[in-house]
């Protein structure tokens, strides 16, 4: 191997950086589809058996495949972590599953508020 061969190191980063951040890439997506796969079920569920139409943002998460939930996270982590090594687009990764895993929560939570809000 010769040194051209060897990749340089980012300045400034410590090496704990390009680990953690492809972890908790992957710990988010597996989050928001751990949120798609057992949450918006249960939520429908809940608001069904108050006589009270689900939501159409519920609706609609409803019709995505548990698997295809399951592999679009387990692509999203493995996307971070073959991007490792550019902390840049590891931070972004990172937000971008931050952000889905915050509309998630919040679809769910106004579910859950329209559906109060429709019992009285």
């Amino acid at each position: 191997m010769t040194p051209a061969d060897v990749p340089a190191p980012s300045l400034g980063v410590p090496p704990a950086a390009r680990w953690l951040l492809p972890a908790l890439t992957l710990i988010l997506a597996l989050l928001a589809a751990g949120q798609v796969v057992v949450l918006v079920p249960r939520c429908v569920a809940y608001s069904r058996r108050l006589g009270v139409p689900p939501p159409a943002s519920l609706d609609l998460l409803l019709d995505i495949p548990e698997w295809l939930a399951l592999a679009a996270a387990l692509a999203v982590g493995g996307l971070a972590f073959w991007h490792r090594r550019s902390v840049t687009r590891s931070a972004l990764l990172v937000t971008v599953a931050a952000a889905v895993n915050v509309a998630l929560q919040l679809a769910t939570w106004d579910a859950l508020a329209t559906t109060a809000s429709r019992l009285q």
